[in-house]
């Protein structure tokens, strides 16, 4: 199947070359030239990416002495060279283009000799590594083959159609000589368990199995049930990316790291017998060895009589099983013994007995802190709400737990600090884990305590970060072409700057009229001015949430409460994106005709990350839609806005009857957009270019949408590129436009922050936030 793939696409990329395609010459603008100053890098990475990786590959395997390896690299090596081959006496050394088309700055070859051979190479050696060692050389072929496209080694169409011909010639050899990949089969683990003694009769794969360990039930000729896991190659390298990647994001980051296999397996069995041995109920461990040609850890234990939590209905889980459970989570506790992992697959229930016992100690830690250990019993509230509700959880948890010990353990009832099987089973119960908090506290007679946050990072902080780095690479576009510029700005009209610099520093004083229309009662309109400045440096240093935070303090400092600030934030929202709008719609039919893109799009730098700006644009557009069409996410997306948009309507109607702060929200707003604009008016005549207002309104209007899209706080980097394409389509000079927009930008984001940063400081001296 994926030789037959391979040749259909390397069939398609043949007739893209002869149509000549005009997507793919929008495509090869918006990826090169690279930006003259990252050339070097560019070229390291295609350079260091495909020669390096088939050099690594070869030199790593005959250090090893593993001869099989080296014939397959070897092979999917010479059989990419001898597809090139064939496919360049074939098609000629254009791979079929026309003669009389030409991409400046390209080599047309297909097939792109380099990449043919390093994704051969790549392919074929892949199955002998670890999952960690396969990702780290994925991206960084991926990486040198991107580059190989901005760097003009490759069109897109002749880069894909070669790293079909490295795939599929993988795909031939192991087609022919079969592939390493995947874990033992049940009958396979079966004969290799009669190493270690154990005669199993059967053996299958367990329903649920976890990353980096893979699970089997066996039987063995006595009847006796046993579980077994199975630690591969790829064990050792999962654990280690599971704690980086909980170093960075969680405040815990889980058991030590074990080198190897079989330190794995040793890990599981010492938790698992010192909690046996502080009376917890556990598999009983038989077994921690390696088994296999692969040397794989395997431990083996008998499984304790029952059923798993998942496999039960409501009926089937007494009150005594669930106090059990809990007495459980008690007895690890006085023995400093964390699970690590609690999840409903990891609690057996004795049906019959009433009794539960506990598996799966694989991130088991002994002697934690009490973090670890508020969130296991966490684990098992929530466990045991899945199974039986809210109402008898509660009374179980009190009849059995202290009072000091439930306290704890509801600061960490929260979707984030719970194991991720048990977030996918609440699908649907939403509300669980807060009835679960505040049923307890109340039975518990204690006041429901705040939730403790186990994150370092928010994927909204991870959002951000990478939009700051998108931000980030226009940004140094922008400068490179302003470096080139630099003439065009010497000779500026600086009587212009300085009308460039009023203008968009007075805006400031337009959004604090708005900010002060958006409130019950009065503002000092000098310490509004100072928020919306100290402002401009919240918002580049932590977003919309430091922003709110920040106008949330001033409030409270005025003698206003929280809701006035979030009220606030919405109004001035909502009305600047109401006057954005209108300004947009009276300025299309009076300037369009200014604008012509057909080339705009398809020039420099600059045009491959609006063109990038537009795809992310284009694919909210596409996920909005999505969302309106599915009925079940449209409601879903309804719920969430409702209460908000019910809020904002409700502001709009009380604005309605007091008529002075409805004018003071939108003329502020009005003002302050129409001031930046003229600032971007005034720095083109600095430099003896002109744009009419409408103009000026598409092209700030425009911008701001891709700004927009960015995470990037101010949206630095992507308006520059935004404004400076919009300028170009609207023909002002390509330096020109370069010019006016950086002498705009230094008084709208690059200095504003500056200022912001020592007014903030001077409003906490005086106490206003």
């Amino acid at each position: 199947m994926r030789l037959l793939v391979a040749i259909f696409v390397v069939v398609s990329a043949v007739e893209v070359l002869r149509s000549n395609s005009h997507p793919e010459d929008v495509l090869t603008h918006v990826l090169s030239p690279p930006p003259y100053g990252v050339r070097w890098l560019v070229d390291a990475f295609w350079i260091g990416g495909s020669f390096g990786t088939i050099a690594l590959l070869a030199l790593l395997t005959a250090l090893a002495r593993r001869w099989m390896v080296l014939r397959d690299l070897v092979v999917g090596a010479a059989g990419a060279l001898v597809v090139s081959g064939l496919l360049v006496l074939w098609l000629g050394a254009s791979g079929g283009r026309p003669p009389s088309i030409s991409f400046d700055g390209y080599v047309l070859s297909f097939p792109v000799l380099h990449v043919a051979v390093a994704i051969g190479v790549l392919t074929a050696g892949l199955p002998y590594l670890s999952r960690t060692v396969q990702r780290l050389l994925e991206l960084v072929v991926f990486l040198a083959i991107l580059a190989t496209v901005v760097a003009g080694h490759g069109l897109p169409a002749n880069v894909v159609g070669s790293m079909a011909i490295g795939w599929g010639v993988t795909a031939a050899l192991h087609l022919g000589w079969g592939s390493p990949l995947g874990l033992p089969s049940g009958d396979e683990l079966r004969v290799s368990l009669s190493d270690v003694g154990i005669d199993a009769v059967s053996v299958v794969p367990s329903a649920f199995q976890t990353w980096g360990v893979a699970h089997y039930q066996a039987v063995t000729r006595d009847g006796d049930p046993l579980t077994v896991s199975l630690y591969g190659r790829d064990a050792a390298d999962v654990q280690l990316f599971r704690k980086l990647y909980r170093f960075v994001l969680y405040r815990d980051s889980g058991p030590a790291l074990s080198l190897t296999r079989i330190h794995q397996v040793e890990h599981e069995s010492s938790v698992t017998q010192l909690a046996a041995h502080a009376g917890v109920r556990v598999p009983e461990v038989l077994v921690a060895s390696t088994v296999g040609p692969s040397h794989d850890g395997v431990l083996i234990a008998r499984t304790p009589s029952g059923v798993s939590l998942p496999e039960l209905k409501e009926s089937d889980v007494t009150d005594d099983a669930l106090d059990d459970l809990f007495r459980q989570m008690l007895a690890l506790r006085s023995a400093r013994i964390a699970h690590g992992s609690l999840n409903p697959h990891v609690i057996v229930v004795d049906v019959g007995g009433g009794s539960v016992a506990l598996t799966d100690f694989n991130s088991g830690l002994s002697n934690p802190g009490t973090f670890l250990l508020d969130q296991d019993l966490a684990g098992a509230i929530a466990c045991a709400g899945l199974a039986t509700g809210p109402d008898r959880t509660v009374r179980s948890l009190v009849r059995v737990a202290p009072r000091n010990v439930i306290a704890g353990a509801l600061t960490h009832l929260r979707r984030a600090g719970l194991d991720p099987s048990i977030t996918v089973a609440m699908k649907g119960k939403r509300n669980l884990l807060d009835q679960l908090r505040t049923q307890a506290a109340h039975e518990a007679g204690i006041e429901v305590p705040e939730l403790v946050e186990p994150r370092r990072l928010s994927w909204n902080q991870v959002l951000v970060a990478v939009g700051s780095l998108i931000g980030g690479w226009a940004l140094i576009a922008v400068l490179i072409n302003a470096s080139h510029s630099i003439d065009t700005i010497r000779h500026a009209q600086w009587g212009w700057v300085v009308a460039t610099a009023v203008l968009c520093w007075s805006a400031y004083v337009g959004g604090a009229v708005s900010d002060v229309g958006s409130v019950p009662g009065a503002l000092p309109i000098g310490r509004v001015v100072g928020l919306e400045l100290a402002s401009s440096f919240t918002t580049l240093a932590g977003g919309n949430t430091a922003v709110l935070a920040t106008q949330v303090r001033f409030f409270q400092q005025q003698g206003f409460d929280t809701s006035v600030a979030v009220t606030s934030s919405a109004l001035v929202n909502v009305a600047s994106l109401l006057v954005k709008l209108v300004l947009f719609l009276i300025a299309i039919p009076i300037a369009w005709s200014s604008f012509h893109f057909g080339n705009t799009l398809h020039q420099g730098n600059h045009a491959g990350i609006l063109w990038t700006l537009l795809g992310v644009v284009v694919f909210i557009g596409v996920v909005l839609a999505a969302i309106f069409a599915v009925p079940r996410w449209r409601r879903h997306v309804h719920e969430k806005l409702r209460p908000k948009l019910s809020t904002v309507a409700a502001n709009f109607k009380s604005l309605a009857t007091q008529p002075v702060r409805l004018v003071k929200l939108f003329g502020g707003q009005v003002a302050a957009q129409l001031l930046v604009i003229l600032g971007l008016g005034a720095a083109l005549h600095a430099f003896d270019a002109h744009l009419s207002v409408a103009a000026l309104v598409i092209v700030s209007t425009m911008a701001g949408v891709l700004a927009s899209a960015s995470p990037a706080g101010g949206g630095m980097g992507v308006a520059e590129a935004g404004l400076i394409l919009a300028l170009t389509a609207a023909e002002i000079p390509s330096h020109v436009a370069t010019a006016a927009v950086f002498v705009q930008r230094s008084f709208t984001a690059y200095l504003p922050p500056i200022i912001g940063w020592f007014t903030l400081m001077w409003m906490r001296r005086r106490e206003y936030l």
